[in-house]
């Protein structure tokens, strides 16, 4: 939030400077007059010298702005490429593909074919209510415990 402060502020004070600077050049340009004196203003040579300034200055920033964002830093580059091999790997494990396994030649268990206390069809088909629901928890992670101790 103070950082936008700032950039908002410098981006104003920026613009300024660039109507300020455009007016004095206009002001001053005249090689006819005595050195030091300034010319007679007009209207319409000072409405144009903003209007152009302006115009400069938001073309340059643009500019700017577009070539800064090409350049990206090597530790956003590196947080850009964590954040997708993030959602990549969670995407494999929502669609059931094991990507390491296949990579490194590595044999897929299927824990469907193990033994198990319950199986999961079982347990979520058999219960039907939150009480059913807690009782069979606590009946697997006791099986579970009774295993390791033997």
């Amino acid at each position: 939030m103070i950082i936008d402060r700032v950039n908002s502020n410098l981006a104003f004070l920026s613009w300024m400077g660039s109507i300020s600077s455009t007016i004095l050049i206009y002001l001053f340009s005249d090689s006819a007059a005595a050195v030091g004196t300034p010319k007679d203003l007009t209207l319409w040579g000072v409405l144009a010298a903003i209007v152009f300034s302006e115009h400069l200055y938001f073309a340059t920033r643009l500019a700017v702005r577009t070539a800064l964002s090409k350049l990206d830093s090597p530790g956003l580059l590196k947080e850009r490429r964590e954040r997708f091999l993030v959602r990549r790997r969670f995407l494999q494990e929502s669609l059931g593909v094991d990507e390491e396994a296949e990579v490194h030649g590595l044999e897929k268990v299927d824990y469907s074919t193990q033994a198990a206390p319950i199986s999961g069809s079982a347990f979520w088909g058999q219960q039907r209510g939150p009480g059913e629901t807690i009782a069979a928890g606590k009946g697997i992670i006791e099986s579970s415990l009774s295993k390791k101790t033997q």
